[in-house]
């Protein structure tokens, strides 16, 4: 798949309506999200489902609601090796590896 990055025309929001460029889909999005926030094209499966289950095209969602979408995709892959225990009836919860999922290797 092939990508255009072009910016948008002065006054023309990011958000604009779904026209075609001469056929050729296409959508709008901020730099400041490639730029600081690393978001890659083409996204990932997780930000996919999140934007259909919303409902929303990619330039819809603000730059701030991006940074949440990438920390939150960071912090699921994190939970996939650890899972929480409570200790009976303590109020300290703490944060355990899951046997067979290695993230981190022992320094020797």
């Amino acid at each position: 798949m092939t990508f255009a990055v072009l910016p948008c025309s002065l006054g023309e929001p990011v958000c604009g309506d779904e026209r075609a460029n001469n056929g050729v889909p296409f959508f709008y999005f901020y730099q400041v999200v490639f730029k600081r926030i690393e978001m890659r094209l083409s996204f990932s499966r997780f930000e996919r489902e999140l934007l259909t289950e919303i409902n929303i095209a990619p330039a819809q969602l603000h730059p701030i609601g991006w940074a949440f979408v990438k920390a939150f995709g960071v912090l699921c892959g994190f939970l996939h090796f650890f899972e929480v225990k409570k200790q009976g009836k303590s109020l300290w919860v703490s944060l355990s590896n899951i046997p067979g999922r290695v993230l981190l290797s022992l320094f020797q």
